[in-house]
């Protein structure tokens, strides 16, 4: 179906040993093609070398799978038109050059057709022509992971068939065309779109459009799922130098400890004790974005910890405490660093 004309060449060898030389019996076959889309109508053209003796003949039309049906019966000046699809356009009725139109066409009218006393005789003897209909390729489908690590590779494939039809008609081979956030990406027609994630690529929307001849539907708009964190971790209220002091006994707080993430990171608090050693603030909670307020300990508190942990692993921000006593000497009340701390 590539080519206008297909010429067969037969070769018949004479004598033994082929000494009497050969014959050559060529054949050219005009491929008659008549190209469409959906939905429009289109004239086919038909020559049938004589007309039967009996006046009778039909046009047959090849289906899906590979049967003939006949689609108008003509007998002398008589024309049977099997559905209103069809229109038999040739003046007079019983011509040998056969004018016939096919109707707000669809796939399944695509193939071949034949005219002749029947279908044997038509496929032999006559003369055919092939109604190539293009179809819209079926509505992509985005496929690939959507949770993506931040300065990694997303890849996208914008999967698509096409529905033109005959199938052994060779049509172009289908291009894509990408868009983010409507727009389209020029230059970017392969099936396969990769690029490098950012955090801002979580207010994106990315769809594709396949085309043959014809353009298909936009796919469904598909978003990317950025994971990074922690980043940017602070605690709240912020302290001078990171450094807090307190009487022995005093309150302070409550904190609250955040970081951009995502997905959300698990948030602990912890302190250090004068001995060593951490020991969780928050006990009781798996994750405490919030520090209630604590009472600072000479004999358990050095320093208060925030734990952040997410996908690209942890950070801590810490708030040291000095914690002072008053010590009465010489009848002097002195304010110092507690003993032992």
């Amino acid at each position: 179906m590539q080519y206008n004309s297909v010429k067969i060449q037969v070769r018949e060898y004479k004598g033994p040993g082929y000494i009497e030389g050969h014959t050559d019996y060529i054949k050219t076959y005009n491929v008659n093609k008549v190209e469409s889309n959906e939905g429009d109508s289109r004239n086919i053209s038909l020559t049938i070398n004589a007309l039967p003796a009996s006046g009778i003949y039909g046009i047959f039309h090849s289906a899906r799978n590979g049967l003939y049906s006949k689609i108008i019966h003509i007998n002398g000046r008589r024309v049977l038109v099997q559905t209103e699809k069809y229109m038999y356009h040739s003046r007079p009725s019983n011509s040998t050059d056969i004018i016939f139109e096919v109707r707000n066409i669809t796939l399944a009218d695509a193939g071949h057709y034949v005219v002749g006393l029947t279908k044997s005789l038509a496929l032999s003897e006559g003369e055919d022509a092939v109604l190539v209909v293009n179809g819209k390729p079926t509505t992509p489908v985005i496929n690939g992971s959507n949770l993506i690590n931040v300065n990694t590779k997303a890849i996208l494939d914008c999967e698509s068939k096409s529905t033109s039809a005959p199938y052994y008609y060779k049509f172009p081979p289908l291009s894509y065309s990408w868009f983010v956030n409507k727009t389209k990406i020029y230059r970017e027609v392969r099936e396969t779109y990769s690029f490098k994630v950012t955090k801002d690529a979580k207010y994106n929307q990315y769809s594709c459009e396949a085309k043959e001849i014809l353009v298909s539907e936009r796919s469904e708009e598909i978003r990317i799922n950025p994971l990074y964190g922690p980043e940017s971790l602070k605690i709240t209220p912020n302290q001078q130098n990171d450094d807090l002091s307190l009487f022995d006994g005093e309150t302070f707080g409550p904190y609250t400890c955040s970081a951009d993430c995502n997905p959300p990171c698990t948030v602990q608090w912890k302190y250090k004790h004068p001995a060593g050693g951490f020991r969780d603030a928050t006990p009781n909670r798996t994750s405490a974005v919030n520090l209630p307020v604590q009472t600072a300990k000479k004999t358990s508190m050095a320093l208060i910890r925030c734990v952040v942990t997410g996908i690209e692993g942890r950070k801590t921000s810490d708030i040291t405490l000095n914690i002072y006593c008053k010590y009465n000497y010489n009848n002097v009340l002195n304010l110092a660093k507690c003993k032992g701390y």
